[in-house]
């Protein structure tokens, strides 16, 4: 089964930041700042198992925090 993809990035018709549905043509939430929009998409990701979480950098559109949910691996080592 395939992951649903959240990315948690600036907002594009706003300012702060969304959360959007890969896919999606819109936002599922908008928050003012990362950090809010971070805990957002986490509750968001977590009621769509199996899902993955991804934020992009503001600066450079990089993915640099990603986070799981559901049908993890247990016997991967880090």
């Amino acid at each position: 089964m395939s992951r649903t993809r959240f990315f948690v990035q600036p907002a594009q018709n706003s300012d702060g930041w969304e959360i959007r549905k890969e896919g999606a043509s819109q936002a599922s939430a908008i928050k003012p700042t990362a950090p809010e929009a971070w805990k957002r998409g986490v509750e968001i990701a977590d009621n769509q198992e199996p899902s993955q979480l991804l934020k992009r950098n503001s600066r450079n559109g990089q993915f640099h925090k990603e986070r799981t949910f559901g049908n993890d691996p247990r016997d991967i080592e880090g």
